[in-house]
């Protein structure tokens, strides 16, 4: 979620005025469909989620706010060490995936 963590965000959330600069859209067009920030995210991301897990690459009982939560953690950490990143991705895409049975 290339909105979280940057610079104009309110808590962990984009603001709807760093959504609009970074969509290249006036706010306005934001404030007419979203009330906030959190809320075009949601907007944009539940249907994703969905899709995903009806194609059976993204566990059912998965929310969105799961998976919000899991980027917001892996943001706050800071990474020092070549792979750092790549592999805690790597471990929490994995909890994401359906369980075989």
């Amino acid at each position: 979620m290339p909105f979280l963590n940057r610079r104009g965000t309110s808590g962990n959330y984009a603001s709807l005025e760093g959504i609009a600069r970074r969509a290249q859209v006036g706010i306005g067009t934001l404030y007419r469909h979203f009330h906030s920030g959190r809320a075009a995210i949601h907007a944009v991301g539940e249907p994703l989620l969905r899709h995903a897990q009806e194609a059976g690459a993204v566990r059912p009982d998965a929310s969105f706010d799961d998976v919000l939560r899991l980027v917001a953690g892996i943001t706050m950490v800071h990474f020092t060490g070549p792979g750092q990143l790549d592999h805690v991705l790597s471990l929490a895409l994995d909890g994401l995936r359906p369980r075989l049975s």
